[in-house]
């Protein structure tokens, strides 16, 4: 502070008396004489850059279960199956407005059956490996009495899943009908209870195969 007052002390002595001074800028910057040895000590140290140490962190490597790759094989073949069922599914359609003769329904309805049969067992398959982590045992035995409760229900099954189909065409053109509109949240309530009616029979069905 003393080196500033005195250059102040200067320059005012060389200014005239009506001249206001309001600052000073220094040529050189002010030191202070006792603080030079230690700011010239901290100028003349060398920097050293900061040692950084590795660090070792645990690395955690989760192995997929084994079935896993058994799942994703029966889920890809059950998409496969649902795409063509319903190919064959609009199939009917064209068969219908060509007025096809009655061996050809009667074809695609029996590949629609079939295909309808392979997602059932591939069903079966990947609920077993979803709970046991492995396939069904093929020799599985099954009494003659649950054989043929399996077979009563998916006769039910099918016949529900036959009514979903007409309800479904009756939604989807209920304009084209005189009283569609007014009938349309009837059939729709009919549908939710037809498919409260298929999820039922397929857990009566996983119960008996001991999936539920």
């Amino acid at each position: 502070m003393k080196n500033v007052f005195e250059a102040y002390r200067k320059y005012y002595e060389k200014t005239p008396n009506d001249v206001k001074v309001t600052s000073v800028i220094l040529d050189q910057p002010v030191l202070f004489p006792e603080y030079e040895k230690e700011i010239e000590e901290i100028k003349n140290e060398p920097v050293q850059p900061e040692e950084i140490k590795p660090v070792d962190l645990p690395v955690k490597i989760d192995k997929a279960p084994a079935h896993i790759s058994l799942l994703h094989q029966i889920m890809s073949e059950e998409t496969r199956v649902r795409e063509f069922r319903e190919m064959l599914r609009c199939k009917y359609y064209h068969l219908e407005d060509r007025k096809a003769p009655q061996k050809e329904f009667a074809q695609n309805h029996a590949a629609i059956t079939q295909c309808t049969r392979e997602l059932q067992d591939l069903y079966i398959k990947r609920k077993h490996i979803e709970i046991h982590g492995s396939m069904p045992d093929p020799m599985k035995l099954i009494s003659d009495e649950e054989q043929n409760l399996i077979r009563s229900l998916k006769y039910d099954r099918k016949r529900i899943v036959d009514k979903c189909g007409k309800l479904n065409r009756k939604i989807d053109t209920y304009l084209s009908t005189a009283k569609g509109a007014e009938l349309r949240p009837k059939w729709e309530n009919e549908l939710e209870e037809c498919q409260l009616q298929l999820l039922e029979i397929d857990q009566k069905i996983d119960a008996i195969n001991g999936l539920a």
